[in-house]
């Protein structure tokens, strides 16, 4: 899960960027219009929402080294459906600035448990 939520961080920060320039190349950074504001509000959510899934990466981490597996598990399914909305924002944000065809060549696959999916290890 650790690793699922690393990767998914590093695809907030590839849309990031590469929404930040088709968005500038429109001209979303020169204008007060409603539109382009919202451009860069989605934007900054894509980067609060890959910190708090690289936070819980690190923490499942930490609680993993500490042999807290029960507590890892607990808090997995929390992390998972934030995981969930980050990636549902990811390929929204993405199709929108980048195309459909970017993000499928892109963005990595939804392999995210569904929270009445339980797997044992």
């Amino acid at each position: 899960m650790a690793r699922r939520l690393g990767r998914l961080a590093e695809a907030a920060d590839i849309v990031v960027e590469a929404g930040s320039r088709a968005a500038r190349a429109r001209g979303a950074y020169e204008s007060s219009l409603m539109g382009c504001r919202e451009v860069q509000e989605r934007l900054a959510g894509l980067i609060c929402g890959a910190e708090v899934v690289r936070y819980g990466s690190a923490r499942l981490d930490g609680l993993l080294e500490q042999g807290a597996r029960d507590r890892a598990g607990r808090e997995c399914a929390g992390l998972a459906a934030r995981a969930r909305a980050l990636r549902a924002d990811l390929a929204a944000v993405a199709r929108a600035l980048l195309g459909e065809a970017w993000v499928e060549a892109n963005l990595p696959a939804d392999d995210f448990p569904r929270p009445d999916e339980r797997k044992n290890r």
